[in-house]
Formats: structure tokens, C-alpha cells, sequence
């Protein structure tokens, strides 16, 4: 058993130690080090990236101040990465910066030195609700009218801010790992017949497992692949005010099995399929 010792540490700083002592404890990464680096950015703006005085691994003791034990001879689940979201509200915001501040932003947020390193990120398939603009998939039709070999898919919208700042990130991180999500396949799929709300007509299970497959092949095709994507945004969701689809977990195992999985073994596509993408409230 090993006793880090710590000094008044906010939430933020407690959240970053974690993450730091969590890497530490993996021996394929690095060797449990005397010394734990610490930097603190407050919600103010008073420190950005700060860098704070070390801290040091002790062993147990009864000095009255709180203590982080860690005991490195047991182990759970492995983590994949620490990140966040390039939702279209996040990179639009990014674009409304000069291009070297934003991409000092962008540098900070991924770069694993100059930077907090994040090496997870989630990408939208299609716009999420979170948007400035009208919501959007990539292949909408006027009302009646259906397309069902995706003749008129196009991702063309995603490069006004999204695609520059996955690239932009890309070059400060070039391990970084993107999973994406779709809030809604077009409304022409949907028993709705609109974007938010309703579910996927099972006739269209197999033209819907073609348009998630032809973003992994568009994003490819731009320099970015697409470690993992998700059936559905939460599922239980149903809004009709954005994007919203609702899947039971029966009808991802159907989906998923009949459709999606064996068209990316046709297609030898690897990328991972994670299901019941499901934030549960209570």
C-alpha cells in the first residue's frame, strides 16, 4: 500500500492527481514515479495550466491531512482515455477565435505536453443538439421523398469548423481516438418522419447501417478514423424538438446483428460497435 499525501486540493486538482496516479499505476505506460506534477487551471480564468508545486509519494503515516492510498496490487477495468465532445457548438465557438488563438485552444485541450492530453474524443454523426444552426443528417430530402442507396449522401457540411478542428487536433495528438454517436438518421428512415422523435423503419434497417458505414468511409477518407460508433445518442431519449430516436436494447441486438456487424465485415471496416449509448437519469 503507497499513501500519496494532499495538500487542500480542489476538485478540479483532485480530478487531475487521479488521472495522473491512474496512468502511473499501468506499468506498460510508465514506472510508478517519486513525484507526482501537478497544474491547475480555475474556473476564472486566474490560472490556465498553472504549474504548482509536486507531489510527493510517502508512505502511510498519520500526518493529519487527507491522503490518497493507493493499492497497486489490485486492479480493475483498464480506461481507454480521458476527453470530451466536438459537438458542433464546441468547434463553432472554436472558429469564432483567431485561427493561432484557436489553435493554441485546441493545442491545450489534446496535446499530451503542452497540453491536458485528453485522448478521447466523441464525434457527432450528423448534428447532436447541441448546434447554431439548423439541425442536419447527411442525406435529408423534402418530405415524400426517400434514398435508400444514398445517392445524395454528403458530408459536405461537417467542413465549415467540425472537420478543421478533428484535423487541428489530430496534428497536436496524433494517438487520439474518436468514437461517434448519431442523434438522428434522416427523417426519411424514421417512423416520425422527422428528426426528432420516432424510431428507424425496419425497412430501412439495412439503408441505415449503409449511411453509418459510409460516415466511417467519408471520415476515413479525410485523414480520420473512427475508432468505435454508437447505434444511437441515448436511445430512451425521445424529444421532437431536436434530434432525438428511440431504441429499445432488443432492437440495437437486431439491428446490430442483422444489419450493421456483417456490412462492416463486408466492407472490412474495424471499427468497434458499442452499444446502448445511454445516459440514465435518476
Amino acid at each position: 500500500m503507497t499513501t500519496l499525501g494532499k495538500r487542500y486540493l480542489s476538485a478540479g486538482m483532485h480530478f487531475l492527481i487521479t488521472a495522473v496516479i491512474t496512468a502511473a499505476l499501468q506499468p506498460s505506460l510508465w514506472a510508478v514515479p517519486s513525484e507526482v506534477a501537478v497544474w491547475v487551471s480555475t474556473q476564472n480564468g486566474a490560472k490556465q495550466l498553472s504549474r504548482e508545486a509536486d507531489l510527493r509519494w510517502e508512505e502511510p503515516c498519520d500526518c493529519p491531512i487527507d491522503t490518497i492510498s493507493i493499492n497497486t496490487e489490485q486492479t480493475y477495468q483498464a480506461i481507454l482515455g480521458l476527453g470530451a465532445s466536438w459537438d458542433h457548438a464546441t468547434c463553432q465557438n472554436l472558429f469564432r477565435l483567431p485561427e493561432p488563438e484557436r489553435d493554441e485552444a485546441i493545442k491545450r485541450i489534446v496535446h499530451p505536453e503542452e497540453g491536458i492530453g485528453m485522448n478521447l474524443m466523441r464525434l457527432c454523426i450528423g448534428s447532436s443538439d447541441f448546434i447554431g444552426e439548423d439541425y442536419y443528417t447527411y442525406d435529408d430530402l423534402p418530405p415524400g421523398e426517400t434514398d435508400p442507396d444514398l445517392i445524395r449522401f454528403s458530408i459536405e457540411k461537417d467542413r465549415a469548423y467540425l472537420l478543421p478542428v478533428i484535423k487541428k487536433s489530430l496534428e497536436y495528438n496524433p494517438d487520439m481516438l474518436f468514437f461517434a454517436s448519431p442523434w438522428s438518421p434522416p427523417a426519411w428512415m424514421k417512423t416520425s418522419g422527422l428528426l426528432g422523435g420516432g424510431k428507424v423503419k425496419p425497412e430501412f434497417y439495412g439503408a441505415y447501417a449503409r449511411y453509418l458505414t459510409r460516415y466511417i468511409q467519408a471520415y476515413t477518407a479525410e485523414g480520420i478514423p473512427i475508432f468505435a460508433i454508437t447505434v444511437q445518442n441515448e436511445p430512451h431519449m425521445a424529444h421532437k424538438d431536436y434530434p432525438t430516436t428511440l431504441w429499445t436494447g432488443e432492437e440495437q441486438r437486431d439491428f446490430i446483428r442483422g444489419h450493421l456487424g456483417p456490412l462492416f465485415k463486408e466492407q472490412g471496416i474495424n471499427s468497434r460497435i458499442w452499444c446502448w449509448d445511454q445516459l440514465e437519469h435518476t
